[in-house]
């Protein structure tokens, strides 16, 4: 039987195997940087970056979710969830639908009226997933695309190498 429950320091370790994990699935393997200590720092100072809820069995990590708080122009605050994942040998259990219902809860608990997440494009079970409980595409529906910049193109930009 899995526990949900809010992440707490000494579960580092466990979420960045866990993060490696996903980063497998998801054919990312030199992905990941981050380590414990830096989980621990960036989550669970006197500000922290993140939130994070596992799902554990017999004290063990199984899965994880991290997420965010933010604030839309259109919509007001709302919630970015940058990871859902369980364990391979623990999926259809159960798990990852009540890790992701226990982020909702709170978003809603919260007020935010929006909740938003990425999905790898040949990630086809997590789509599946996901659109079975009631999400949406936004790229195919509102032609929303996502950009990023790394820290390289952060740093040139700051620093007036990049044209403005």
């Amino acid at each position: 039987m899995h526990h949900i429950r809010v992440a707490r320091r000494e579960d580092c370790k466990g979420i960045v195997r866990l993060i490696q994990l996903l980063a497998d699935y998801q054919d990312m393997s030199d992905g990941p940087k981050l380590t414990a200590e830096k989980l621990e720092e960036d989550g669970f100072g006197s500000e922290p970056a993140f939130h994070c809820n596992v799902a554990t069995i017999d004290d063990i990590c199984v899965g994880y979710t991290l997420y965010t708080y933010g604030f839309s122009t259109f919509y007001g605050p709302n919630v970015y969830m940058e990871d859902l994942f369980v364990m391979k040998e623990h999926r259809g259990k159960g798990i990852g639908a009540d890790l992701w219902r226990s982020v909702v809860k709170e978003s809603l608990e919260k007020g935010c009226s929006t909740f938003d997440f990425s999905v790898l494009r040949h990630n086809s079970s997590s789509i599946e997933f996901y659109e079975r409980k009631g999400a949406k595409n936004k790229t195919r529906l509102e032609n929303w695309d996502t950009y990023n910049l790394d820290r390289k193109g952060m740093e040139l930009l700051v620093n007036g190498s990049r044209r403005t």
